[in-house]
């Protein structure tokens, strides 16, 4: 191809030949083909390879390059390097996304260009319920204090995602994080990382209501598990994510603040639900405490959270061990419950 093209979509995949075909059919099936692809076989060890190759060498549109395994934030970042489009889509390998999706995003591009385009996801793909409305108010357009909606939905961390997004390519040159340097290996909150240094780079944003991509549930992820490098990596993206939040103002630090706690909430229960041995759980446990006081947690009990988390920031306030883990199973139980009928 001679001149750019408006999107480049960039896949990073490891060990995905289960899903690729799917995949990458759903983007060749996209009713707009102003696009290239870029695939990042991330020192994948089964068949990724060599469906890579077979789709992306006998088409002029897709290029794939083979490195060492190196997580996804530093996938991305290759894709990202190569990209020549206005624009940049991620889309994961194990997951698809619907034939209307690129001419959806040209129609918001060109009407209004903005930095960041977002829109909805399903995570059932046979009745496609979108999993994800963000918090926003509206459809459509957001800049100067519009803009500031956005801001509030990217420090509240759950609209973290990469993928699920169009953002111009110029955005990301302007971030010059090295973030190989910086983060290397990163595997927890890497979009989040990312994604707040984007939000204080850009200006406008467009938010399309339309549920446009089909995120695939991965049971087997590595962060479903406890492990203590959750813990330490969360820690490391607060460090980033509380400094920008409290120089964009006081209410986004509130918010952020009570995102950080849903989060060390969150790493509480996934420890107290997969670690079995009682000593490793109070040595675990007092690493989480550590952390939390180290970004000044337990100084903000008046950051918004529901009645659970309340509850369970207060036994991580208070160092209560055998009160926290008492309280997940009872919160765990209640859910299976509810769940049940």
């Amino acid at each position: 191809m001679s001149n750019a093209p408006f999107f480049s979509i960039v896949v990073p995949a490891y060990n995905a030949e289960a899903y690729l075909d799917e995949c990458f059919k759903s983007i060749a099936c996209q009713i707009n083909s102003d696009y290239e692809v870029i695939v990042i076989d991330d020192g994948s060890t089964d068949a990724t390879e060599q469906i890579c190759e077979a789709w992306c060498s006998n088409n002029d549109k897709w290029a794939c390059i083979h490195k060492n395994n190196e997580g996804l934030l530093l996938a991305r970042s290759d894709g990202i390097n190569l990209a020549r489009g206005l624009y940049i889509v991620f889309l994961d390998a194990d997951d698809t996304i619907e034939p209307g999706l690129l001419s959806s995003l040209y129609e918001a591009a060109s009407c209004y260009g903005p930095d960041i385009i977002s829109f909805d996801y399903y995570r059932d793909p046979v009745h496609k319920s979108p999993v994800l409305k963000h918090g926003l108010p509206r459809e459509g357009f957001y800049s100067s204090d519009d803009y500031q909606l956005f801001m509030k939905a990217v420090v509240g961390g759950d609209f973290n995602n990469l993928c699920a997004k169009a953002i111009r390519r110029s955005v990301f040159l302007a971030d010059t994080t090295d973030y190989k340097s910086v983060c290397p290996g990163l595997m927890r909150g890497e979009d989040w990382i990312r994604l707040i240094k984007l939000a204080d780079i850009s200006h406008t944003f467009y938010y399309l209501q339309k549920p446009l991509y089909y995120y695939r549930i991965n049971d087997g992820a590595s962060t479903a598990a406890y492990k203590r490098s959750q813990v330490d990596e969360i820690t490391f993206v607060l460090s980033t994510v509380l400094p920008i939040s409290a120089g964009w103002g006081d209410d986004y630090l509130l918010i952020a603040r009570g995102a950080a706690i849903k989060s060390y909430c969150g790493l509480l229960k996934s420890l107290c639900l997969t670690v079995k041995n009682d000593g490793d759980l109070k040595v675990e446990f007092i690493h989480i405490c550590s952390a939390y006081k180290q970004l000044g947690l337990d100084s903000c009990p008046h950051a918004k959270l529901n009645l659970n988390n309340r509850l369970l920031a207060a036994q991580i306030r208070h160092n209560r061990f055998w009160a926290a883990s008492l309280l997940v199973r009872l919160i765990d139980s209640s859910r299976r419950l509810t769940n049940r009928y």
